[in-house]
């Protein structure tokens, strides 16, 4: 998942993969990318913090989470999906038989709370092209029987930020190439100045 974060990186302001993990619904924060125990790194080809191509307007990043045979919660990164590294079941023991629901979705953060909130995406509203924008495409989930299946009408639920200009729209299955996805993006203004989306 990509990120920019100067503090980490003595300044950087690169978009870089990095990797987290939350446990008791977000209260005991763990492992970020390498830096402490937890995740472990078995692909020499692809560092976490591999900084990513953003020179083209439209670029993404593929990843996929999924748990193994053992337990392990494995992550691969790219086109082809290809295994980074893995989450050791021990950390995750109430998800030792898959997890039950799945959240995507953006994040932004600034380090002053109520003074300055980041733009999501270009920051506008939405476009129809989806350029520019915060976008999920080609969403699915593995059932217990390690099918990949989209998800349906009854299974995807949006939730919004919407105090800060946070929106997300067009959450739908679009056809064989885009599969189901949605959009997301904001301006991070004070809920009187909103963009119309």
């Amino acid at each position: 998942m990509p990120q920019v974060n100067p503090a980490l990186y003595g300044g950087d302001k690169s978009t870089r993969a990095f990797t987290m993990w939350l446990g008791n619904r977000g209260t005991i924060h763990g492992c970020y990318n390498i830096n402490c125990p937890g995740f472990v790194h078995t692909n020499k080809a692809t560092a976490l913090d591999h900084v990513f191509d953003t020179k083209p307007y439209f670029s993404y990043t593929g990843f996929a989470v999924n748990q193994d045979e053992k337990g392990n919660w494995w992550l691969g990164l790219g086109e082809h999906f290809d295994q980074v590294g893995y989450w050791p079941k021990e950390l995750f023991t109430d998800l030792s038989k898959g997890a039950t629901y799945m959240e995507l979705g953006g994040q932004v953060y600034t380090g002053e709370y109520n003074k300055y909130w980041s733009e999501m995406g270009h920051g506008g509203s939405f476009d129809r092209h989806y350029r520019g924008n915060g976008l999920m495409f080609q969403v699915l989930f593995m059932n217990n029987l390690y099918i990949a299946t989209i998800p349906g009408e009854n299974d995807a639920l949006v939730q919004l930020h919407a105090e800060r200009c946070y929106v997300s729209k067009d959450n739908s299955f679009k056809g064989s190439e885009e599969g189901y996805s949605f959009l997301y993006a904001g301006g991070g203004k004070a809920s009187d100045k909103c963009f119309g989306a």
